[in-house]
């Protein structure tokens, strides 16, 4: 009988905790999704928080608009995580006149390369010096290259920004998801393994997107409309 009171005072106090929780919005440690590795990297909240003042390219390349009439472009959270520890080494020149949808900068291991495409037309007036070689540590500060725009009006369009841009990059990083899924190796004969005493590798997200660089391109590297 002591058993039975002492039980029913336990559920008792587990669902007033429960329903407190659950008013706070919160879960309990006991009930709480489990995320893999993988998620809390891709899932991070930190990888949707960006300025106000950015608009987001399909392409995965952020521009801001700056007082002297030019543009800065920089890679986005997204690019950042499918580069993981490969620098970009190739920018467009200086003085070169480039188009929509031409090569900006790209970054290669071994013998695959990721190409991030110019989602607006103009002069490259500037490239960031500071980050020859170097990895990005923060990417909506970093600016990679400054363009004096063409058609700025018309090539907007395709640019997204605001609450828009936030939801379209969070659905971005679910199909990333998937396609890591999708071409992860089951067992790795390369030395690099999604799994490395329970923690991911720091590269392996960008080992498997170079692996498959040609199918990530054709999913991911657009700058097309939404409209």
């Amino acid at each position: 009988m002591v058993a039975i009171f002492v039980l029913v005072l336990f559920l008792s106090a587990l669902i007033i905790d429960l329903l407190l929780l659950n008013f706070q919005g919160k879960y309990h440690p006991a009930f709480e999704q489990a995320f893999s590795p993988l998620d809390k990297i891709l899932f991070n909240k930190n990888n949707y928080l960006f300025p106000s003042d950015l608009q987001l390219s399909k392409g995965h390349t952020w521009l801001r608009k700056n007082n002297d009439g030019t543009v800065d472009l920089g890679l986005d959270s997204f690019g950042k995580i499918i580069l993981g520890t490969v620098p970009i080494i190739s920018y467009a020149a200086e003085g070169r006149q480039i188009k929509l949808g031409d090569i900006l900068f790209e970054a290669t291991r071994g013998d695959n390369k990721i190409k991030f495409l110019s989602p607006i037309s103009g002069n490259v007036k500037a490239i960031n010096k500071n980050l020859d070689g170097n990895l990005i540590s923060d990417t909506y500060s970093t600016w990679n290259l400054k363009l004096i725009p063409e058609n700025y009006s018309e090539n907007e369009k395709m640019l997204i920004s605001g609450k828009k841009a936030k939801n379209w990059i969070k659905n971005e990083f679910k199909e990333l998801k998937k396609f890591i899924d999708l071409y992860s190796p089951e067992n790795s004969s390369t030395g690099v393994t999604m799994y490395d005493g329970g923690s991911i590798s720091d590269d392996a997200v960008s080992f498997i997107v170079f692996n498959n660089s040609n199918d990530f391109e054709m999913k991911f590297q657009s700058n097309k409309s939404e409209n």
